[in-house]
């Protein structure tokens, strides 16, 4: 890295901030080998850089990248981030100080936010069973003081109290078998809540470290476990959730017209549509191989998910890719599924799958709408 810098830097700052042409002793080799430590460490804390809320890890890594630029070279940042290195320039390392500081306090507010969120849920989870276990204990005594009861009228013969205290526990026992189910809607309920936000959090820093080098989008790995972990959510807490398969149309023409490197930049240009198309925290864009690509949507219905596939046709016919000083467009064809009750993550995929080969063979440039699954 210090021979790369020194050949294509402008000259290395003297003690005073200022510029010098030539490096002279071994205190200049020791300054430039901390500079190249110093962008070497940026540069690894930028690859190592996990989604803060609403900052993607992204948008984190290309910032460390402009600090660990400005540390090698000098680069400008900030507000002259536009600007060419010049030989007045001074690294303004106060300014690198207050970013470090800044993003690491984030870093341990959002962890700390994630734990505690954690604990939480937990605490909701064993509060929810204790307290149902106290009310159904108590209910269930009631239940069976009554039907100690029932057990003597049926030993006497009078037929007025047997018929009086039969119909007392028929109450009683529906009360309490109407008292647990309104609970237990309201305790689910009351966990789904957490759940869907706690497991948004650990899944998010899961995945930020499957991504695919090519697209910057999820690869295969993390969207099958993500459609397993949504397919749970979805049959427990019957949330609402679509997928999409994703085809890029006549991909083989696109390769054999703009070679490998003018289809890398329509896989980069599709890849980027997605993520701006589907910006939300509970969603998922996943490279499912080759020219395909996924797209995984929590808490959304059909209706909605019909809307964001048209959407996202229309853009990508819209957009134009820019290789070797042409431009070139690009279409697609999509399939949507909504989950249904009785879907696994394998048949949700293959309906998903199945709804977008009905686009390609209808003409390809459209979407295409999964039927619903055979009833069980």
């Amino acid at each position: 890295m210090g021979l790369l810098r020194r050949a294509f830097a402008p000259p290395a700052p003297a003690a005073s901030g200022e510029f010098r042409t030539t490096p002279v002793g071994k205190q200049e080799e020791e300054a430039e080998a901390a500079l190249d430590a110093m962008g070497a460490v940026l540069h690894l804390l930028g690859k190592a850089s996990f989604d803060i809320g609403d900052e993607t890890s992204d948008s984190i890594r290309k910032t460390f990248e402009r600090w660990a630029q400005h540390v090698l070279i000098g680069a400008p940042v900030g507000e002259r981030e536009e600007a060419d290195p010049s030989p007045g320039l001074k690294r303004d390392w106060g300014a690198l100080r207050s970013f470090l500081a800044g993003h690491r306090k984030r870093e341990v507010a959002y962890v700390v936010k994630a734990i505690g969120d954690f604990r939480t849920a937990t605490w909701a989870l064993i509060g929810a069973f204790a307290r149902s276990m106290g009310e159904d204990g108590q209910s269930d005594a009631t239940v069976k003081a009554q039907l100690g009861k029932l057990q003597e009228a049926a030993k006497s013969k009078d037929t007025d109290l047997l018929r009086r205290e039969a119909s007392n526990a028929v109450t009683l026992v529906g009360a309490a078998l109407e008292r647990r189910s309104a609970r237990q809607r309201a305790q689910v309920g009351e966990l789904a809540a957490h759940i869907r936000t706690l497991s948004v959090q650990l899944e998010e820093a899961k995945r930020s470290g499957q991504i695919d080098a090519l697209t910057r989008a999820h690869n295969r790995a993390c969207l099958d476990e993500y459609l397993a972990r949504t397919t749970e959510i979805a049959l427990v807490f019957a949330q609402p959730a679509c997928l999409m398969m994703i085809d890029i149309d006549r991909f083989k023409a696109v390769n054999d017209t703009l070679g490998h490197t003018g289809g890398d930049a329509v896989l980069k240009a599709v890849a980027d549509r997605l993520a701006r198309i589907f910006p939300r925290r509970g969603d998922l864009v996943a490279r499912f191989g080759g020219d395909e690509f996924a797209v995984v949507l929590r808490d959304i219905r059909l209706e909605e998910a019909r809307t964001l596939a048209q959407r996202l046709v229309e853009t990508v016919r819209a957009t134009k890719v820019e290789h070797q000083g042409q431009s070139h467009g690009a279409s697609i064809s999509v399939g949507v599924a909504e989950w249904r009750m009785g879907d696994t993550r394998e048949s949700w995929l293959a309906r998903a799958d199945k709804a977008l080969y009905e686009a390609k063979r209808a003409g390809r440039d459209r979407w295409a709408e999964a039927p619903a699954p055979p009833p069980l």
